[in-house]
């Protein structure tokens, strides 16, 4: 039985393996969380058919009055018996054959492999910050801007509007705030937010080895209040064009889930570097603190997203302000 469950499960690994391989999923310690899953599901899928072995199948056999029946059988009637009827041994008391596959048990158990997905395809960070100055730290988090005396409470993702957006982990729509504007008709805050609440053990098993970019220019891991031992996390996707269609508050998505597209919305508007302003934070809205200095406040209650993100080296062409507005008179 251990051999047929051995041989399952390595089945099964390469076939995982060839996902991961078409994923683009390359990195050792998130390949080594999924087979680690795959070891514990096979152990539990063991483990439950020793049970129902023992609790159920065993006792539906009616093994004592079946032992009985086969030691009063002469050895006349064996001789007569027909080599290919089944005995006793495989029958249950309404004369049914029983066999169970201890493989196919494994469709009777729900297994859970969760796995980080990228927000956005390829994600890099802006290189240039809303003026076109080469600056890549503006978008980190952390105390990053002017010198320090300004903090950023997200990671700016480049992307070009119309970009699909997709579910980080397995999660719920828990809101969707479309974009304010002022007087003047101009945006404001964040634009058009979707909120996606995710478990706390599924984002700690999806931290990277990141280490921090640009510590020596205030990137710093996480806010003051944030606690990353959380039930459940919030991911904070910001200056969309607009969520997917169909999805509504309530609704279930999987990593990997197209959720919605990329915008300038809000305070982006226009923008030299569209981006996506993702978070993750410990509340769905309202995550500022109130206790510390107005920089270190608006910081909250986040984390510094760049340890989930795997990010990828910059395009620098891709990002030139040239090649921007020329993608962007067909985009929006």
């Amino acid at each position: 039985m251990d051999d047929l469950f051995e041989e399952e499960k390595q089945q099964q690994k390469t076939l995982i393996e060839a996902g991961l391989d078409e994923w683009g999923i390359t990195q050792l310690y998130q390949r080594d969380i999924v087979m680690k899953k795959v070891d514990e599901a096979h152990e539990h899928v063991k483990k439950n058919w020793q049970l129902e072995k023992a609790q159920r199948i065993k006792p539906s056999l009616w093994w004592q009055q079946v032992a009985q029946a086969q030691a009063q059988t002469t050895s006349t009637e064996q001789s007569d018996a027909n080599a290919n009827t089944p005995k006793l041994s495989n029958l249950s008391t309404d004369g049914k054959a029983w066999f169970i596959h201890p493989v196919a048990m494994i469709d009777y158990f729900n297994i859970e492999t969760t796995l980080w997905h990228e927000p956005l395809k390829n994600p890099q960070r802006t290189l240039y910050n809303s003026v076109e100055i080469e600056k890549k730290v503006n978008g980190a988090f952390g105390f990053v801007r002017n010198g320090g005396a300004k903090s950023h409470a997200g990671l700016d993702i480049f992307a070009d509007i119309n970009t699909p957006c997709y579910a980080c982990l397995d999660a719920k729509v828990v809101g969707y705030i479309t974009e304010v504007k002022d007087r003047d008709g101009k945006g404001i805050g964040y634009g058009n937010v979707l909120i996606l609440k995710v478990k706390g053990e599924d984002l700690r098993n999806s931290r990277n080895d990141t280490v921090l970019e640009f510590p020596k220019n205030g990137e710093i891991e996480q806010a003051e209040d944030f606690n990353i031992n959380a039930e459940h996390f919030y991911l904070r996707y910001c200056h969309l064009k607009d969520k997917r269609a169909d999805l509504k508050v309530g609704d279930k998505v999987k990593a990997g889930d197209l959720i919605g597209y990329t915008g300038d919305t809000g305070n982006a508007e226009d923008v030299v570097n569209p981006h996506l302003h993702f978070e993750i934070a410990m509340n769905p809205r309202y995550n500022r603190s109130t206790v510390y200095d107005p920089q270190t406040n608006k910081l909250g209650y986040k984390i510094n997203p760049a340890l989930f993100v795997n990010l990828q080296a910059i395009d620098k062409e891709k990002q030139k302000q040239k090649e921007v507005l020329n993608r962007r008179k067909n985009e929006k």
